[in-house]
C-alpha cells in the first residue's frame, strides 16, 4: 500500500419504502364478506328483534375480521403500526451503538441502502471488534499487535521500539522509520531499560538514548523522544487524529478488509480520512504502524517517513467475497494478519 487508494464509486442514497400497500378488504355487506347480509322478504314481530340482533353481531364480528386482515397484511409485509414521532426522522430507533448501520454520511441521513454498484450483501459490514473480550488494552493491540502486554515504548527520531510481554516472554518490536523495515526479536528487560540482539547487532533502548550497535560498536545513538509506560495518557487511544469516530485497532485474525483511501500529510490527514469515513458508512481508520504486519508502515520512500493512515471496510466471508468488494469499490484488499510481507495483498483471478 503506498499511497492513497482509488476512491469507490458514487454513494447511494437510501431509495423509498418499496413496500406495496395492503390490499383492499371488501366493504361489509358485500356478496364476498363473510356476511351477505339479512335474509331478503319483510319481517315479521318476534323476528325483527332476532334479525336485528344478526345484523349488530354480524357487523361486530366482521369489524373484528377486517382489522385483524389489516394489521396481519401490515405485519407481513413489514408496515410500521404506526410513523415514527417528529423529529425522529433519519434516527437510528433502538439500534445498538455498535452497529455500523448507523454511520450517517455528511448531509445527516443515514445511508443504510446499498451503494451504486456495490453488492448488497457488502452494504453495511458489521465493525470489527464491536465486543471485546480479549483483556487487551488499546496500547496492546497498537504496539503489540493482539499478541501480548506493553511494557514500554520508545520512540527517537529514526527507531521506535515496544517491549511486550507475549506468552511470557519479553519481547522486542522494533521499526526503522526511515527504512520502513521492521523486526521482532527476544529481549531482556529492566524496570526502564531493554536490550535485543540479533547476530552482531544489539539494540538498547532507556528512557534518554536508543542506542544500535554492531560487533560491540556503536553505529546509531539517538535521543530519546518519547518515552511512554502503559499508564501514559498517549497510550490511551495511539495514533487517533480526534475525528467524529476513534481509531480503531482491529484483531490480526484473518479477517478480509478492502482499503478505501489512504493518508500520509500531517497537514491534511484528519480531513481527507473524515470525509472518507462519512462518504463509507461502516467503515473505520487505522494507522498502519500500529495495525496488523499486513500493512505497509511508514519510510522516507514511502510516505517521507510520515504515519500512514488507511480508512477500511471489513468484508466477511470467503475470498470470492472480498474480491467482489475490491471490484464494486475499485480498491486493494487486504487480510488482516501478522508474521506476513506488507507487500502481498488479495489477489483476485
Amino acid at each position: 500500500m503506498s499511497g492513497p487508494q482509488p476512491w469507490p464509486g458514487p454513494n447511494g442514497k437510501p431509495s423509498g419504502s418499496n413496500v406495496p400497500p395492503p390490499p383492499n378488504v371488501p366493504p361489509a355487506g358485500s356478496p364476498s364478506g363473510p356476511f351477505a347480509g339479512p335474509p331478503a322478504g319483510p319481517p315479521s314481530g318476534e323476528s325483527k328483534g332476532k334479525i336485528a340482533a344478526w345484523i349488530a353481531a354480524g357487523t361486530v364480528l366482521l369489524g373484528a375480521i377486517i382489522v385483524g386482515a389489516v394489521f396481519a397484511v401490515n405485519t407481513l409485509l413489514g408496515v410500521p403500526a404506526q410513523p415514527p414521532l417528529a423529529g425522529t426522522a433519519g434516527q437510528n430507533q433502538g439500534a445498538s451503538p455498535n452497529s455500523s448501520s448507523q454511520m450517517q454520511d455528511a448531509t445527516g441521513e443515514q445511508d443504510s441502502a446499498p451503494q451504486q454498484g456495490q453488492p448488497e450483501s457488502q452494504s453495511a459490514p458489521q465493525r470489527l471488534n464491536t465486543v471485546d473480550n480479549s483483556g487487551y488494552s488499546n496500547a496492546d493491540k497498537a504496539y503489540c499487535k493482539w499478541q501480548g502486554k506493553v511494557v514500554f515504548v520508545g520512540a527517537s527520531d529514526s527507531f521506535r521500539a515496544a517491549i511486550c510481554e507475549i506468552n511470557g516472554e519479553t519481547t522486542y518490536l522494533g521499526l526503522d522509520k526511515k527504512s520502513g523495515s521492521t523486526i521482532v526479536l527476544p529481549a531482556s528487560r529492566t524496570s526502564n531499560s531493554a536490550q535485543a540482539r540479533n547476530g552482531n547487532y544489539s539494540y538498547a533502548l532507556n528512557a534518554s538514548t536508543f542506542t544500535i550497535s554492531a560487533n560491540n560498536d556503536v553505529i546509531a545513538e539517538e535521543k530519546m523522544l518519547s518515552w511512554w509506560t502503559p499508564s501514559a495518557p498517549e497510550l490511551k487511544l495511539p495514533g487517533d487524529l480526534g475525528l467524529s469516530q476513534p481509531i480503531s485497532y482491529p484483531a490480526c485474525d484473518g479477517t478480509g478488509v478492502i482499503v478505501l483511501a489512504t493518508a500520509f500529510e500531517p497537514a491534511t490527514n484528519a480531513a481527507t480520512i473524515e470525509q472518507a469515513l462519512r462518504a463509507n458508512p461502516g467503515s473505520m481508520y487505522l494507522r498502519t504502524d500500529l495495525s496488523c504486519d499486513n500493512f505497509r508502515g511508514p519510510s522516507k520512500a514511502n510516505s517521507n517517513g510520515n504515519s500512514i493512515y488507511a480508512v477500511i471496510k471489513a468484508v466477511p466471508g470467503s475470498k470470492s467475497d472480498v474480491c467482489a468488494a475490491m471490484k464494486a469499490y475499485d480498491a486493494t484488499g487486504e487480510w488482516l494478519e501478522n508474521n506476513v510481507d506488507p507487500a502481498t495483498n488479495v489477489t483476485c483471478s
